[in-house]
């Protein structure tokens, strides 16, 4: 980054924030990439991060504490890790214990139709959860693959599996 700021003669700009997403090795405090650019730069910067990390990152201590960590990128050994890696789009839905949740955000279809595929599923399904309904149109559309860096996915996956399970374990309900 600071190259590219000497070579584009924007080193003597006045850059006061960068934006990045939150992982330490762009903001660990002696070795992310911002902090050696406030030490290129000589003076400290504003961080910009992206808060998509901020949801990740408590989600993935909760499913590692309850089913355990991978062994690589789509290696879960645990019980609920095992079965969202199968086709979770051919288990048919069953009667299930709806979830309430009466502070879960009602988006505007203009927001809704700005999400991305993964995004529009996650809601999707989680709205059905609460209102405990799932419509077959839902039900036959497959998430994503399983993988240990889509965490969207990996929601979707499990909501899927609860769905489809008849008496869901402690884990699988928490």
């Amino acid at each position: 980054v600071h190259e590219f700021l000497v070579d584009k003669a924007l080193i003597q700009k006045s850059i006061v924030c960068v934006g990045c997403d939150g992982t330490n090795t762009n903001v660990g405090s002696a070795e992310g990439a911002i902090h050696h650019l406030e030490i290129l730069l000589c003076r400290p910067l504003h961080y910009f991060i992206c808060q998509l990390h901020g949801n990740e990152l408590p989600f993935r201590a909760v499913f590692y504490m309850y089913d355990g960590k991978p062994s690589g990128p789509v290696h879960w050994s645990g019980p609920i890790g095992t079965k969202i890696k199968e086709m979770v789009s051919e288990l048919p839905i069953v009667e299930f214990e709806a979830i309430k949740f009466n502070h879960f955000p009602v988006l505007i279809e203009e927001i809704i139709r700005d999400l991305s595929w993964d995004q529009k599923y996650l809601y999707r399904i989680c709205i059905g959860i609460i209102n405990g309904t799932i419509d077959k149109d839902l039900a036959a559309i497959e998430p994503g693959p399983p993988c240990v860096s889509r965490w969207n996915t990996l929601w979707s996956r499990i909501l899927r599996l609860y769905v489809a399970t008849l008496k869901p374990s402690y884990e699988l309900k928490r």
